[in-house]
């Protein structure tokens, strides 16, 4: 087990930096046990349980840019635990996964992205949608409307209102982008 720390510039984080461990699911038996089932969330889903985050077994595969931004979203995700506390946030958001719509884990889903993005968004001020890590989330369609997410979110349309309304209000301040601008650059990330 290994403990690091994200310590994302500053400006964007001031002291809520977030000391976690970390663990290869392929370390972990009961991480083994549901990688039979869901073999994408084995090899593919960073998984937070607490302050450890289970990494799939082929995060060596993913850019430093695309780690930072899995990394930032999982802080979220901790903050939210430590708001909520850990119980209610494990109970609330895994009530009906993956089976059914389950609508605490959207919006906290939501909730944390929208932080990431507004993390990111500072970092990389007018350059938002030029980064390797921002890319890779938003060219992941089955981010919240699939069985890999659990079908948190039915409505595709929806989804993508919200992340195209989320990356303009977080970019405003650095780089004024028309919402049909905003979705053209995210339908060639999609290709």
């Amino acid at each position: 087990m290994k403990k690091i720390g994200i310590k994302p510039n500053s400006e964007t984080n001031n002291s809520k930096d977030a000391d976690f461990q970390f663990i290869y699911k392929d370390q972990s038996w009961p991480m083994k046990i549901i990688g039979k089932l869901f073999k994408h969330f084995y090899e593919m889903v960073p998984t937070l349980i607490g302050q450890t985050i289970y990494l799939p077994t082929k995060w060596d595969l993913f850019s430093d840019s695309v780690k930072e931004i899995i990394l930032l979203h999982e802080q979220a995700h901790m903050n939210q635990q430590k708001k909520y506390g850990w119980l209610t946030y494990m109970v609330f958001t895994t009530l009906f996964f993956p089976m059914l719509f389950c609508p605490f884990r959207l919006y906290w889903e939501k909730e944390a992205w929208e932080e990431t993005i507004r993390k990111k968004a500072v970092q990389c001020r007018s350059l938002l949608l030029e980064d390797e890590g921002f890319q890779w989330f938003v060219s992941q369609k089955s981010l919240f409307y699939t069985v890999r997410s659990g079908w948190m979110w039915n409505n595709k349309e929806e989804v993508h209102a919200w992340l195209c309304n989320t990356i303009q209000k977080e970019m405003w301040q650095y780089k004024q982008l028309s919402r049909q601008d905003i979705e053209t650059k995210i339908r060639l990330f999609r290709h």
